[in-house]
């Protein structure tokens, strides 16, 4: 008998986190599912380390593959061999709240969708990584259904949405049928796919609660948009434009526009490396306001290379609804806590039900503090138990 879910993850060199996100999955409070691990062709210990814990755990299988050919075709590997109901999305260096499947099984059938998906609380070794979600914008306490229209006004220039592209989703196996990811594109796989999805009629509906730990690192951040990557983004798009809902088709204009954009800046950066001084002035004479947009791009590159964190310490936490319990911290205990301190966190409500408050809001709060300091937490009740795995380090330490 088949699993209820497949979860896929693509892995390219990412041993150095990919047995926390392994962790993070094994510890779920539902058993019911099958890990295929999809190696893009990794040149370090990647391949061991899955299938260590492949021998260890029979739900779990690993792909590989000798040359990397990018995320989206390392994805629809393991998509050919789902037998779920279900098929998630974890990455192989993401961290994953214990209840998140569960909550996004009760959600989807309270809701009747066909694609779940959550908040993500952010964290990583780059400075600023952390202290949001990427909803908190959007001050979310109740599920949001997103359309395509919002999907695609999310991915538009200067919009005030948070990028939903970056969301990961839970899919119904039977309303995928042969739908597969676009193997040409490198950057903006999961928008496509996603789209490509609502347009065929998916409905898709995404949760307050902040379960998805999504880690930013040198290695997740450093590549830039190529000329090519945004050359493939833009010819997928152009594949969609035909017989689309005018609304629809006002959006991807505009993100075309926006990856038109990108792409001169790009072949600017470039002529610009490379010295070739007339042809960057021909770019700027075309689009004059590139330039703002290199000073800005370096000022960022500036203020992220100079950046250094204040020294960090340890901090007690007490997590709970209510005010904090006098004597549940022990006072005597065998460590140097330089502040202790009480934060509430809302009651966790069932999935598709409303929030008595923004639990991003929270959850920011708690990714902030991890990253700022060595966070020894203390669950004061079931809420402070739900709300500790929050934290990015507990969640880590975990493993």
């Amino acid at each position: 008998m088949a699993e209820r879910i497949t979860v896929i993850m693509a892995n390219w060199c990412g041993a150095s986190y990919l047995a926390a996100a392994i962790a993070s999955l094994r510890r779920q409070t539902v058993s019911d599912w099958r890990l295929i691990i999809s190696d893009d062709g990794s040149d370090d210990d990647s391949v061991a380390i899955a299938q260590d814990f492949a021998q260890q755990d029979p739900r779990i299988e690993v792909l590989t593959a000798d040359t990397s050919s990018g995320p989206a075709t390392a994805r629809n590997r393991a998509l050919e061999r789902a037998k779920g109901e279900w098929v998630a999305i974890l990455d192989s260096d993401d961290l994953m709240h214990p209840e998140r499947l569960e909550r996004m099984l009760e959600g989807a059938d309270a809701l009747g969708a066909d694609v779940i998906a959550d908040d993500m609380v952010f964290f990583g070794t780059v400075p600023g990584s952390g202290g949001r979600t990427l909803l908190e914008p959007m001050s979310l306490v109740a599920p949001l259904e997103i359309t395509a229209k919002l999907w695609v006004e999310a991915a538009a220039p200067e919009t005030e949405l948070p990028p939903l592209g970056y969301l990961k989703p839970m899919i119904r196996r039977s309303i995928l049928d042969d739908l597969r990811y676009d193997p040409d594109l490198r950057i903006g796989e999961d928008f496509d796919f996603v789209l490509r999805l609502l347009l065929k009629g998916a409905k898709f509906c995404v949760l307050p609660d902040p379960m998805y730990l999504y880690r930013r690192h040198n290695a997740s951040i450093s590549h830039r948009l190529s000329s090519a990557a945004i050359g493939a983004m833009i010819r997928a798009q152009q594949r969609l434009s035909e017989g689309l809902d005018p609304a629809v088709a006002v959006q991807l204009a505009a993100r075309h526009r926006g990856l038109q954009k990108m792409a001169e800046f790009e072949a600017l950066v470039t002529h610009l490396k490379a010295r070739q001084f007339p042809a960057a002035t021909m770019t700027l004479a075309r689009r004059p306001s590139l330039a703002l947009e290199v000073l800005r791009s370096l000022a960022e590159r500036r203020k992220g290379n100079e950046a250094i964190g204040p020294e960090r310490r340890a901090v007690q936490v007490s997590l709970g609804i209510g005010e904090a319990v006098e004597g549940l911290i022990d006072e005597n205990a065998n460590v140097s806590v330089a502040e202790r301190l009480h934060i509430s966190v809302p009651r966790p409500v069932a999935p598709g039900a409303m929030w008595a408050s923004p639990p991003a809001k929270m959850a920011a709060k708690l990714s902030a503090l991890s990253e700022a300091n060595d966070v020894i937490p203390e669950a004061l009740d079931g809420a402070g138990a739900w709300a500790r795995w929050l934290l990015p380090q507990w969640a880590q330490e975990q493993a």
